[in-house]
């Protein structure tokens, strides 16, 4: 198998969001407003409230958005409970080929440290395509 982990790590530290492909992006891009709108209406359920209630104090400022509300909290609490609105409803984007979801187990937590650490869109959109399994050289 060679130095497969080094070859992968080398490529994931020094890729850009130059270097993605065209079709790749726009996937991506598709993927994240799907996922937000799904997160916004997952946020209107009353358990997705309640979860939020118990575990964000009110009146607090936080760094990170929890979508489809006014709140922010720490990136921790924000993408659990995105990620709770986004699975709630099964209707969170599927894989036909890897038979899974990943967009909405990666983005909320990718979003919440993005925001957090104040990165740029497409650092954003280049972390989630390379989170998502961007085929590597």
């Amino acid at each position: 198998m060679g130095h497969y982990l080094e070859d992968m790590c080398s490529y994931l530290s020094k890729c850009s969001f130059d270097d993605l492909p065209e079709e790749a992006v726009l996937r991506a891009k598709e993927v994240l407003a799907d996922s937000i709108a799904v997160i916004a209406a997952g946020a209107q359920e009353e358990e997705v409230k309640a979860l939020m209630a118990r575990i964000v104090p009110s009146g607090v400022k936080g760094v990170a958005t929890i979508i489809g509300t006014p709140a922010r909290t720490e990136p921790s609490k924000a993408a659990l409970i995105n990620g709770t609105a986004g699975t709630f409803l099964e209707l969170d984007e599927g894989n036909q080929f890897g038979r899974g979801h990943p967009g909405i187990h990666v983005m909320p937590a990718a979003l919440a440290v993005s925001e957090a650490m104040g990165f740029s869109g497409r650092d954003f959109l280049t972390a989630l395509v390379l989170l998502w399994g961007q085929p590597w050289p």
